[in-house]
Formats: C-alpha cells, sequence, structure tokens
C-alpha cells in the first residue's frame, strides 16, 4: 500500500512537472507570436499622405493593444521596382498596398495573395464603390480592398480660355480648333512632362478608349488583340493630328510632370491631361484658376470610359499572421480612415459613404467616374510593369516624332507576342 501510494505520488509529481512545461511552452510560443511584427509595405505620393499612414497605423495599434506594426512607406517610383520581388520573397511583408488591374490578376494567378472573399461578402460588398471593386475582382472573387480611386482629365485654365473667349473643348475637333488657336495667340495648349514617360500613356488611354471601347482597349494591353489591328492604326492617326498641329509643350521629353506645372499655373499652357492626384499641390491661391473637365468625344457612339486607377491593400499569401492581416484591413476599410487617406491625396474614398468635401475638383471626379459606362486603370496598370516599361519608350518616340505608326505597331505587337504570348 505504502509502495503503491509512494508511485501514485511520485507519477503526480512528474504529471505536475510535464503540465508545468506545457504551460510554460504555450505561454513563450504565445508571446513570441504576439512579439513578431505585422509588417506592412505602404506607398505615399506626398507628405500628407505619408503622415495620414502613420496616424491611422497608430491609431490601429492604440485599438489593438497586442499587435505592433512595422511600417515601411515609400515614395512611388522606389515601390513600384521593389514590389513584385517583395511579394515574391520566401518571407514577404504581410500587408502591402499594391494597384488595381493587372498587377492583382497576376498576384493571383501566382498565388502570392490571399483573398479576401469572406470580408467582402460580408462587409464590404455594399459598401464599397462599384468603380473601386472592379479593381481588385479576378474569376469573380475579391482579392485585396480598395483604399482609394481618382478620375482622369482635362485640366484648364479658367483665365486663358476666358481671356481668349474659348471654351473647354467636348469634341475631337473643338480640341484640335482651340490648339489652333491657342498657338496663334502664342499660348502652349497642351502642357505634358514626357520624361517620367507614364504621362504620355494617359494619350493612347483615352484615344482608344473614345474610339475603340473599354473592352477592346484592355484586351490589347493584356495581349487578347493585335498591335497592328486597324482600330489601333485609327488611334494613332488621331494622335497625329495633335502631334502635327503642334499642340504638345516643346521639350516635354525633358521635363517631368512636376515641372510642368508653373507652365499651367502662370498662363504660358492652357490645359494638360492628368489624374487627380495632382490637385493637392496646387497652391491655394491659384486653385480658382484651374477647372476639370472630361476628355472630349471622339466618337459620339462610343459610351463614355474613363481611367480610374484604384489603391489597393492585399495579403501575402505567406504571411504568418493571417487574422491579424484581415483585422488590419478591415481597419482601413472604415468610412472615417479612408476619408482621412482620400483627403491627403484629393482623391475619393472607396467607401460609399465618404464625404465629398466642398472642393471642385473632388466634386467634379466624382461626376466624371458617375457619368461613366466603365473604368479602366491605367496603361501601366492594365498592361502590367513587363509591357508598360518598354511600350512606354515606343508611344514617346512616337510623340516625339522619331518613329512612324506602322513601326510603333510592329514593336508594340513584337513586344506583347514576347510578355504574352510566348
Amino acid at each position: 500500500m505504502v509502495l503503491n501510494g509512494g508511485c501514485a505520488a511520485v507519477d503526480q509529481e512528474r504529471a505536475m512537472s510535464i503540465n508545468c512545461f506545457v504551460l510554460t511552452f504555450f505561454l513563450l510560443f504565445s508571446m513570441a507570436t504576439q512579439a513578431q511584427p505585422l509588417r506592412v509595405w505602404l506607398l505615399a505620393v506626398n507628405g500628407a499622405q505619408r503622415s495620414v499612414f502613420v496616424q491611422e497605423v497608430s491609431r490601429f495599434e492604440a485599438l489593438h493593444p497586442g499587435f505592433h506594426v512595422q511600417l515601411n512607406v515609400m515614395e512611388n517610383e522606389a515601390y513600384k521596382k521593389l514590389l513584385f520581388a517583395a511579394l515574391q520573397q520566401k518571407d514577404p511583408p504581410d500587408v502591402l498596398f499594391m494597384f488595381g488591374g493587372r498587377d492583382i490578376e497576376e498576384a493571383v494567378q501566382n498565388h502570392l495573395v490571399l483573398s479576401v472573399e469572406t470580408q467582402w461578402q460580408a462587409e464590404w460588398k455594399n459598401q464599397l464603390s462599384p468603380a473601386a471593386s472592379s479593381a481588385v475582382a479576378v474569376n469573380g472573387l475579391h482579392y485585396g480592398l480598395p483604399l482609394d480611386y481618382y478620375a482622369w482629365g482635362i485640366y484648364y485654365n479658367v483665365a486663358v480660355f476666358s481671356a481668349y473667349g474659348l471654351r473647354p473643348p467636348q469634341t475631337w475637333k473643338e480640341l484640335l480648333d482651340t490648339c489652333f488657336l491657342l498657338r496663334q495667340r502664342q499660348i502652349t495648349p497642351i502642357a505634358l512632362g514626357s520624361k517620367d514617360l507614364w504621362p504620355v500613356a494617359a494619350w493612347f488611354d483615352y484615344l482608344d478608349l473614345r474610339l475603340n471601347g473599354l473592352q477592346f482597349h484592355q484586351e490589347l494591353l493584356r495581349g487578347r488583340q493585335f498591335w497592328h489591328d486597324p482600330r489601333v492604326t485609327q488611334v494613332l492617326a488621331l494622335w497625329q493630328q495633335l502631334i502635327r498641329s503642334n499642340c504638345f509643350m516643346q521639350g516635354h521629353e525633358m521635363l517631368g510632370w512636376r515641372d510642368v506645372l508653373p507652365f499651367l499655373y502662370h498662363r504660358q499652357a492652357a490645359m494638360m491631361l492628368m489624374g487627380n492626384f495632382w490637385t493637392a499641390q496646387i497652391p491655394t491661391p491659384m486653385r480658382a484658376d484651374i477647372a476639370l473637365v472630361p476628355f472630349p468625344v471622339v466618337d459620339a457612339h462610343v459610351p463614355l470610359y474613363e481611367d480610374s486607377p484604384t489603391d489597393v491593400l492585399v495579403i501575402s499569401a505567406k504571411t504568418r499572421q493571417p487574422d491579424q492581416a484581415r483585422q488590419f484591413l478591415e481597419f482601413f476599410a472604415q468610412e472615417n480612415v479612408q476619408d482621412d487617406i482620400a483627403r491627403s491625396v484629393g482623391m475619393l474614398a472607396a467607401h460609399r459613404g465618404g464625404q465629398i468635401e466642398r472642393d471642385p475638383f473632388i466634386e467634379a471626379s466624382r461626376g466624371i467616374l458617375e457619368h461613366a459606362q466603365g473604368v479602366a486603370q491605367y496603361f501601366d496598370r492594365d498592361a502590367g510593369v513587363q509591357f508598360s516599361a518598354k511600350a512606354l519608350e515606343v508611344l514617346q518616340r512616337f510623340l516625339l516624332n522619331q518613329e512612324d505608326s506602322a513601326h510603333v505597331e510592329d514593336e508594340l505587337e513584337l513586344l506583347s507576342r514576347q510578355i504574352n504570348r510566348h
């Protein structure tokens, strides 16, 4: 009895030791898990947006005391170069900023991002703008949270147009006539800085959308249509009319997009095709001098389609903290958070309840997109980085009269075959 009793005591002590060890292990494991930061990469186009991102992340941490966010905010061009390489790493960031369009599509095809369909159906489906929502949909499922979006259009100097009795062009003929009249008065019709290359793409986008519609445009940029198509020849022929009419700023290949803004402010240039993001940089005294209208109608039979790039948050498929990452996205889906971010860059919040301030540019952008029959994401976002990096160089040479349309079509068709149909 004593022996049996002694053995029972030893077994009890041994069991307690094991339980203590197991409890300690799980406590240490839990602490290690909590201590691991949620790594977030974001892109900011200006200091105001950077400040808002930092502020909102601090608010998220305050609401979730067990979470620590390791935040990395980068500027536009540096981020673009690092994004896909980062996603393909063995241990990538948990949450990343992405652009809507082909980047999302390719990330999904390569199993680099997680679906957010559960949150979408439960919470976001009825909260977010359809225009923004289309940017994260792939094969009927959703793979990111739209943050903000914006319209492109013709910005013009009101004083210049008023001084010469002009009205903003609403048709292709009116645009050509306006360019002619402005050149006669020694005013640069269209400001353009093509050194950065991407502003060139807006002209191809809008001529193609206005002539051939959204479906052809997106299929062309994804390699499902041919660049030798007569519809592309028509686009380049129209563009050539603007070039030969001397509509664009001289020396634009040596100027970045920010370099040309003073020409518009100071009435040396009359118009600029640009996205709404730039309006946050207009000096306060000059805001009343600038107004926004849609790109002119080219073919009255083609519905109005617009460029509306969308900024998105995605979750890496390799994240070790999917639950925390989803909570982070849920926080950034809130109306007040999206309002703060959109306000910092003069864009529209993806949340339908987002407040439109008494800002003429935001109101005009919303009006343009409300009348659109559909939206594209923008040339480089729809075509992808591989194609657009070289294609934009070809289009810039065309704009500089260094290549004729036949050579442009040949080069872009070859490039599309190499990248999209290899």
